[in-house]
């Protein structure tokens, strides 16, 4: 789309992309390369498909077509068939992206209010069910663990050995920090289990 739209308006086009990065702040390398491009004076139009591809934040458009006109470019939305060259354009720009944002708003809301009624309607068959991963230890690394730390090994010492023999964490991962330990060892003490080796 961005190049069709070059070679009809006959620009000199740079791609610039962050993939797999989402559009909800502006922190995005390929993004802060252009905006150095366009305060330089080496471009002096932003195009992108979508306004909500740039930002689907508000604020960061307004500010965003704050900068543009202090610096003298423009940016361009190729779906939303908008551009920030004039006062008035500005302003659809503004109402735009207030609309974006409100619909983001709108699609989270809807999301939580979908996973509360799944959790309620679960938990009347599982009073235990959790979303996510399961997050607890097999009982022989629990085990292990309250034994090795009653033996007298540091949590840190007990962490590097679990890592280093390639056993898994409650969530299946291979690292394991000495807070992890502590916390199987604090939750065993709490519940009134002996330490001592």
């Amino acid at each position: 789309m961005l190049r069709a739209e070059a070679k009809h308006r006959g620009w000199d086009l740079t791609l610039i992309a962050d993939e797999g990065l989402s559009s909800k702040n502006l922190r995005r390398p390929g993004f802060t390369a252009a905006l150095t491009t366009l305060a330089a004076g080496e471009a002096d139009l932003l195009v992108v498909t979508a306004l909500d591809r740039l930002s689907r934040s508000f604020m960061d458009i307004a500010t965003l077509m704050q900068q543009s006109a202090a610096q003298g470019w423009a940016i361009r939305s190729i779906r939303d068939r908008i551009e920030t060259d004039s006062a008035m354009r500005r302003a659809y720009v503004h109402m735009a992206a207030l609309f974006a944002e409100l619909e983001r708003g709108l699609i989270s809301e809807r999301v939580k209010a979908g996973m509360a009624q799944r959790l309620i309607e679960r938990r009347a068959i599982d009073p235990t069910f959790r979303f996510g991963r399961p997050n607890e230890l097999d009982d022989a690394t629990r085990d292990r663990i309250i034994s090795d730390y009653g033996r007298g090994l540091t949590c840190s010492e007990i962490a590097r050995n679990l890592a280093a023999e390639g056993v898994p964490t409650a969530r299946g991962g291979p690292n394991w920090f000495p807070a992890t330990v502590w916390g199987v060892v604090n939750s065993a003490a709490r519940a009134g289990e002996s330490l001592t080796g």
